[in-house]
């Protein structure tokens, strides 16, 4: 029986079908990514964290979660960021003042602004937030134009955080 014999044209057939099958495979990987990002960006990602210690973020972006909080659940978009933590009243206060000293001074600010219920429910039920009688809003501006608003339950210390921009 004849053994097959090996040209270079049929070598260089090989090789063009390896740049071929490697051009298929990064071009599915490429529409994966492309899929993947479409999806955060529309769906975003929920993680838990114990402390904002545990958040894989850096320093900069964990300093409008306050140092104490506990029990921290996010859910982000691409430039939403939705948080619920428990927080002392007086921690929450002390992050606030010095975060934004320009928005809230707890001398005059620490009571926030009442929540109507309904508004509130209607915007966050889809997150697991709930209105609760004592529940005061406060609303800062970060010096990087990131706007937040902290929803806190003084006598639970439980804590909602929508920020834009963050």
């Amino acid at each position: 029986m004849p053994r097959p014999s090996t040209s270079i044209a049929s070598a260089s057939t090989t090789g063009t079908s390896g740049k071929a099958c490697l051009a298929i495979l990064a071009t599915l990987g490429a529409i994966g990514l492309g899929i993947g990002i479409f999806l955060f960006v529309v769906f975003g990602m929920d993680s838990h964290h114990d402390s904002p210690d545990s958040i894989g973020w850096p320093e900069q972006d964990r300093v409008y979660i306050p140092a104490t909080a506990t029990d921290i659940t996010l859910s982000r978009t691409f430039f939403d960021h939705w948080a619920r933590y428990q927080v002392p009243t007086a921690d929450l206060h002390a992050m606030l003042a010095t975060r934004f000293p320009s928005d809230f001074d707890p001398a005059e600010d620490a009571g926030g602004s009442p929540v109507d219920r309904e508004s509130f429910e209607e915007r966050y039920r889809e997150y697991g937030w709930t209105w609760s009688a004592g529940l005061v809003r406060h609303s800062c501006i970060a010096p990087n134009g990131g706007t937040h608003t902290f929803w806190h339950e003084p006598t639970t210390g439980q804590t909602y955080q929508a920020s834009v921009g963050w």
